[in-house]
This record gives C-alpha cells, sequence and structure tokens, in this order.
C-alpha cells in the first residue's frame, strides 16, 4: 500500500528535504519492524545520519517496552554530553 500510495502525484512523496539536520541534531529512530513504510523512512533516516534500533514484535509501539526506555536515555545522554 505505502508503494501505491508513494506512487500518486503530487507532493509530499516527491518533497525534496535537507537531511542535514539529522548530523546536526543526534537522532533516534526506533521502530518495531513490522511496517514496511515505516522502516522505509527509518533506513532513509539512517541513510542521512541517524541512529536505529529495531524492536521486533512490538509492531505500532516500540516505544512501550523498558528496552525502549534504556535506549532513548543512553541516547539522551550521550547526544547531551
Amino acid at each position: 500500500m505505502g508503494r501505491r500510495v508513494r506512487a500518486v502525484p503530487p507532493p509530499p512523496w516527491n518533497y525534496v528535504y535537507d537531511a542535514s539536520f539529522i548530523t546536526a541534531v543526534p537522532t533516534l529512530v526506533i521502530t518495531g519492524g513490522w511496517n514496511a513504510l515505516y522502516e522505509e523512512v527509518a533506513a532513509a533516516l539512517v541513510e542521512a545520519g541517524a541512529r536505529r534500533a529495531v524492536l521486533a514484535g512490538y509492531e505500532h509501539r516500540p516505544q512501550d517496552p523498558e528496552q525502549a526506555s534504556r535506549l532513548l536515555l543512553e541516547h539522551w545522554s550521550v547526544s547531551v554530553s
């Protein structure tokens, strides 16, 4: 479905953006590893310099497990230092 939606012009799918903000602001992307569209966006952000974590099995709510909290706390502690 994501491919079909992105195939329909006009923007936002054709929107050109400046990904340099990823290198200016430390970015962590957490996904559940279940939705191709989310994973595609995450991969593009990683390509631009973001860190990525996939918490498989949590689908649309990868922010819920304790592991997500640990990842975020670690990310923030390194990013602020």
